[in-house]
């Protein structure tokens, strides 16, 4: 029990205090990162959302330089998501042959390519 409880105070906590943008952004490089590496031949999938309300307003290329490219993204020109008006972050990996999906996080960005809407979505 103490444990159960040990998890759900740390998820809330998470959930509740915002990190400044650049500690957010280590955080989800990491949680990425570990994603797109598994090699684990069932679904992985990031455990934590943080509370990404604090990327809105940074530049779209201070995403890029740190998340690199994104899963997807709106209208690419010539092959690239650069200068797109949303890209979407998958923190889930599927092996070949599964169906399903998980967390994404969602960037859009206004017409100066400032993040304007930061959220998690979770597809299936």
């Amino acid at each position: 029990m103490y444990a159960i409880f040990t998890v759900l105070l740390a998820f809330t906590l998470n959930q509740v205090f915002a990190a400044s943008p650049d500690d957010l952004l280590a955080q989800l490089r990491s949680d990425l990162h570990s994603v797109r590496a598994s090699k684990s031949t069932e679904p992985v999938a990031s455990k934590v959302q943080p509370d990404v309300k604090t990327l809105v307003g940074l530049r779209q290329t201070q995403i890029h330089v740190v998340l690199g490219d994104p899963d997807a993204c709106v209208k690419p020109k010539n092959g690239s998501c650069l200068g797109s008006s949303e890209w979407t972050y998958s923190f889930y990996r599927l092996p070949p042959g599964w169906r399903g999906g998980g967390p994404e996080l969602v960037l859009s960005f206004d017409e100066d390519l400032g993040v304007r809407l930061a959220a998690w979505l979770y597809s299936r």
